[in-house]
């Protein structure tokens, strides 16, 4: 949990943390909430914090993917 959002996947290397995220219908809410979880981050740690959103292809709609692109947020369709 992170500043209580729960995350599913939490990855801290020497030189970057990931915030991973696997939905099956992402929303334009998730990606907000990866955000605020970088946000707090980025002022709590020196390392930069990568984000990812694990997804169905079929189940994903184009504002989705066209706001997590612009988010600069990591596609992982299957």
């Amino acid at each position: 949990m992170i500043n209580s959002y729960e995350v599913d996947l939490y990855i801290e290397t020497d030189k970057t943390i990931y915030i991973v995220e696997v939905k099956t219908r992402p929303s334009i809410e998730d990606i907000g909430k990866l955000l605020r979880i970088k946000e707090y981050l980025k002022d709590k740690m020196s390392k930069p914090v990568k984000l990812i959103l694990a997804t169905l292809k079929a189940k994903t709609t184009m504002d989705v993917l066209s706001e997590a692109r612009r988010a600069g947020i990591e596609l992982i369709a299957y």
